[in-house]
């Protein structure tokens, strides 16, 4: 909010306190008629296109006209805010921009964009915004099983090039965490706790992360605690998984039983000596078999009804993993799903 100053008071020709003000490239209207300061980056904005869309807004720009107590920057008074220079400007892309900033066909928004906006609407109570942001965030940190296995993890968030509807980096699930608790989405915390085991390495969750605004992140006392219990859980969940999915079963109509059962051993022989990269950290629901399976097709190694049968037992799998990810997580959601 807006915050008094306890320096002398500024006009616009006492700019020696504004000496480090950097003004905005995008938002610095010669028309504007009110510069809001976040951080050190000015924004010369209109009043009423900010207070049309918030009644905070409003309030917040209800200043002294100019007089000599009243600070000023070009002949506009001056409104000081606590939130960064990167959020400020994603807000104002928006309520300048309108929402179809949203819905650009390709627009492939970032976790970054997305956080701020859902942080500064809730903040300013913009419905809209915080709504368009939420619902775009729900698309990965979902409650729906049905939803997240269409996502196609190349790899578990090591790069921007995954197939995911939003970009979202290893320490973006650290921040995660905290924005749905400060938003009050419980039911969005079960997956950021997920993709922080399964992405995010305990040496960079102590130390913290850094926002995109440069603020330092980290987890409280008992979630780093629920953290390290998912932890556990999810890496002896994986190795059952593993286990469990390459059992030697074949399907019961299977056409080349030699060498399914030759495939099946090879790889049960891998998880029981723990050298099955990729199992063992946590990232159950991560992953998906079909591209290896269809090569063990390809070159014979497996039978189509096979394939088929390791699939649905994935699948099945998964789901059952699905329903206890709360639990495992140490959460209590009222609206996740439950067994039937």
């Amino acid at each position: 909010m807006a915050q008094s100053s306890a320096k002398r008071p500024r006009t616009e020709e006492s700019n020696g306190d504004n000496a480090d003000l950097q003004r905005d490239g995008s938002f610095w209207f010669e028309d504007g008629n009110i510069v809001v300061v976040a951080q050190q980056t000015g924004f010369r904005v209109h009043k009423g296109v900010l207070s049309r869309h918030s009644d905070t807004f409003s309030g917040l720009f209800t200043v002294p006209q100019p007089s000599e107590g009243a600070e000023q920057i070009d002949g506009c008074p001056v409104v000081r805010i606590s939130d960064s220079a990167h959020d400020f400007d994603h807000l104002l892309r928006v309520l300048y921009d309108g929402l179809k900033f949203f819905s650009e066909p390709g627009n492939r928004l970032s976790f970054d964009c997305l956080s701020a906006l859902a942080r500064l609407g809730h903040k300013y109570e913009l419905p809209q915004v915080l709504s368009a942001s939420v619902d775009r965030l729900k698309a990965v940190f979902t409650t729906d099983f049905a939803v997240w296995k269409q996502h196609k993890f190349l790899r578990p968030l090591c790069t921007p090039t995954y197939e995911l509807p939003i970009i979202l980096y290893p320490k973006n699930c650290v921040e995660a965490i905290s924005l749905f608790r400060t938003l009050g989405h419980p039911e969005m915390l079960p997956i950021a706790f997920y993709l922080c085991v399964a992405a995010v390495p305990l040496s960079m969750l102590l130390r913290g992360v850094q926002r995109a605004d440069g603020t330092l992140e980290t987890l409280a006392v008992d979630d780093l605690e629920r953290f390290l219990m998912a932890r556990d859980r999810l890496t002896k969940e994986g190795n059952r998984y593993a286990y469990a999915l390459h059992g030697l079963e074949l399907s019961p109509s299977c056409r080349n039983a030699p060498r399914c059962m030759a495939y099946f051993a090879a790889r049960r022989n891998k998880v029981v000596s723990k050298n099955f990269e990729g199992w063992t950290v946590g990232n159950v629901l991560h992953i998906m078999l079909r591209a290896s399976l269809e090569s063990a097709l390809t070159s014979g190694a497996l039978c189509a009804d096979c394939v088929d049968a390791i699939l649905a037992r994935q699948l099945q799998i998964q789901q059952d993993m699905w329903l206890k990810l709360p639990e495992i997580c140490n959460l209590d959601v009222e609206e996740w799903p439950v067994a039937p």
